[in-house]
């Protein structure tokens, strides 16, 4: 068996202190370890929620006469975040009555399921902390409430529920037979006691009056009617009460002290001596009305006071105090009606707390928040100018934003529409066919279709992509003349917008036969189409709509895109049927070269003969030329030689005739030839020589 100092040990590890509530075992180890092991195995690792452990636990713990119990669980829960106000609203609720468990049960029994993880709801976790109090405190009574809670909990939950209830009962009657066990040295309530009480100092009435008010509901009630047992632990409850006593009185934060029925003050704390600067012995018998500013007195607020807190039980006001020096003080003061078994009252408690410096602060913040105020008047004006340009600057930007990505993603959508267009190497009919299907990606609640329109005014759907729920459209003829107004806009490549069919006259004659495809409203974009057709692409919405700025601007830029694309397609066509003509064509200049090239080459052939020929004509002329130069050096050597026109004009004369004549040949250039005639012969032997020249006869004569 451990020793109590091994037992210790293990209990400082297990809760990080050690409770005085195991100091009456440390000379029997062997009891002490029972306590332990009930404290393990029924408390601290009981699988329940542990605020719902303490709840319970300083609940019942009321209804034990020594308030170590109930002062440490109250402790622990404001440790876990139980706010102070509604600690005392738990230990002060009655006990549960038959009636009020019904109910709880009812709502338990409206859970979803089986309640093996306890729920985290506060209306279930309520019920059942009332039910789990009532078969804690009842007995015979209980046996309904306890078969049904085993039912909603599961047998595990519920036997660590009658576990933990079992454990209470053993610490109280443990506590009742040890009432010297002191809660002060308990570090849960020297870490957590003075701020609980502060924050809601009714628990300081309810500690110190709770027997009496126990008193009082076990009167009322079969199971806790008084025993030989109570009688002999009434001892352990007056010194219990006795060291609660001292304990208030030794308080000096808060001013507590008693008053009679009619206000007359009948006990005295440390507290109250240092806040308000009176000893016991001066102000003990007086009224505690003297504590109120004299504007107070003659308003009758401290009769007021009384009046209330005997009516109600409790009373709460803040204002301001007098202290024997004549100083004021503003307090915060609960007055609490203490009344006897049979509702007579007996006196008051009151409890008072100096709150000058938080009323100093709250005075200057209000002061702060006055000229705050001002300050914030005048930045209204100005924040409410700004706010109103930035709202209008970030309606512009988002409205900015909007149209850029709208614009952004019809980019996307034409780049990615020409990009498969051109890497792909469609047709046309084939990028209008892909057009649509990326387009009801993009647009999936609406019916994205292609049509044509012939000179007949007929058009014809030739491609559609419908959402879920409307019916195929592809095929569909229609007879835009029937339509005349309708068909001459999409004839002059204007958007066609169609927010009901049925309240546009435009469609009225075909309304029928499109109403009949499930089209409640139309967005047409006509582009022009190769072969003199008009090409239209089309939204359609099964309900009637307002078209948007993207939906329209999307289509029209897209019909664009492939009107570009059609004309392309048309270009591309004529220039191919012009390669084909061209090709021809030089097929035929061809076979006109081949010929002509023959042609040449025969006159060249020709030719070269020609020039040979010549060639040899220039050599028969050049040798000729040879012999008539050696004849004329011949003749320039033995005779003379002058040449004329018809008319007698000198060209040429030899060298001879010069060195002859004496004449220079520039003189006789251009001379008649009479200029060398010498007189000798006659007229008629010249006429004779002329004449036989002129005829081509050779003249000979001297």
């Amino acid at each position: 068996m451990r020793t109590s100092e091994q037992i210790t040990t293990e209990i400082k590890e297990k809760l990080g202190f050690f409770p005085p509530f195991f100091s009456p075992a440390a000379q029997t180890p062997q009891v002490m370890e029972n306590l332990w092991q009930q404290t393990i195995n029924a408390y601290v690792d009981n699988p329940l929620p542990i605020l719902f452990k303490e709840k319970l636990s300083a609940y019942l713990s009321r209804y034990c006469p020594v308030p170590y119990c109930m002062i440490c669980h109250s402790c622990s829960l404001y440790h876990l975040g139980m706010k102070a106000q509604e600690i005392l609203e738990l230990l002060e609720s009655p006990p549960p009555k038959p009636a009020d468990v019904d109910e709880y049960l009812s709502i338990l029994s409206r859970a979803p399921s089986e309640l093996r993880d306890l729920p985290s709801n506060s209306v279930l976790q309520e019920s059942l902390l009332y039910c789990s109090i009532f078969i804690a405190l009842e007995k015979e009574a209980a046996e309904y409430c306890r078969t049904e809670l085993r039912h909603f909990l599961g047998a595990m939950n519920f036997q660590h529920l009658v576990a933990l209830i079992g454990y209470v009962k053993t610490c109280h009657v443990w506590l009742e037979s040890h009432p010297e066990v002191a809660y002060e040295t308990d570090q849960r309530v020297i870490n957590n006691l003075s701020a609980l009480i502060e924050d809601e100092p009714g628990l300081a009435d309810f500690f110190y009056n709770y027997v009496e008010r126990v008193r009082r509901e076990r009167q009322g009630s079969s199971w806790l009617a008084k025993s030989s047992e109570h009688s002999q632990n009434e001892s352990a409850l007056v010194e219990s009460e006795e060291r609660f006593r001292l304990l208030v009185e030794s308080v000096t934060d808060y001013a507590i002290f008693m008053l009679d029925p009619n206000g007359q003050i009948v006990s005295w704390n440390a507290g109250a001596k240092r806040i308000k600067g009176y000893q016991a012995s001066e102000i003990i018998g007086h009224h505690f009305s003297c504590f109120y500013p004299s504007e107070d007195i003659e308003s009758g607020k401290s009769h007021q006071v009384l009046q209330i807190a005997a009516a109600e039980g409790r009373g709460e006001d803040e204002g301001w105090r007098v202290r024997k020096d004549g100083s004021r003080f503003w307090a915060n003061a609960v007055l609490t009606a203490l009344k006897d078994e049979a509702g007579n009252l007996k006196g008051f408690s009151k409890v008072t707390r100096d709150v000058t410096e938080r009323k100093r602060v709250e005075e200057a913040l209000e002061n702060a928040n006055d000229a705050l105020e001002i300050r914030v008047e005048g930045r209204t004006a100005e924040l409410k100018n700004a706010v109103s340009q930035l709202q209008s600057e970030i309606i512009e930007r988002q409205r900015t934003e909007k149209a850029l990505q709208e614009s952004q993603t019809r980019l996307k959508l034409i780049n990615s529409i020409s990009t498969a267009g051109i890497a792909l190497n469609m047709s046309v009919e084939k990028t209008i066919e892909r057009t649509l299907k990326q387009l009801s990606e993009y647009f999936k609640t609406l019916r994205v279709a292609y049509s044509t329109i012939d000179k007949q005014g007929n058009l014809t759907v030739i491609h559609s992509i419908e959402p879920q729920g409307m019916p195929q459209l592809k095929g569909l003829v229609l007879d835009l003349t029937l339509a005349p107004e309708y068909a001459i806009a999409l004839c002059m490549k204007e958007a066609v917008i169609v927010e009901d069919v049925v309240q546009d006259v435009r469609l009225a004659p075909l309304a029928e036969a499109i109403l009949a495809r499930s089209t409640q409203a139309v967005l047409n974009v006509p582009f022009q189409h190769p072969d003199n057709l008009v090409g239209l692409l089309c939204f359609e919405s099964s309900e009637s709509r307002q078209w948007s700025e993207h939906e329209s601007a999307t289509l029209i830029e897209i019909a664009q895109y492939l009107s570009i694309l059609t004309k392309n397609a048309q270009a591309q066509k004529e220039r191919r049927q012009a390669e084909k003509a061209l090709q021809g064509s030089h097929q035929e200049c061809e076979i006109t070269v081949i010929n002509r090239t023959t042609e040449l080459a025969k006159a060249n052939e020709d030719l070269i003969s020609g020039i040979n020929e010549r060639k040899r004509t220039e050599s028969a002329l050049q040798a000729s030329h040879k012999d008539l130069a050696d004849i004329k050096f011949a003749l320039d050597q033995s005779s003379i030689v002058v040449i004329t026109d018809p008319q007698g004009t000198i060209n040429y004369v030899n060298d001879r005739f010069c060195e002859i004549s004496k004449y220079a040949r520039e003189e006789l250039r251009g001379q008649n030839h009479r200029i060398i005639n010498s007189g000798y012969h006659p007229q008629a032997f010249f006429k004779e020589l002329w004449a036989t020249i002129s005829n081509g006869l050779v003249w000979q004569g001297n």
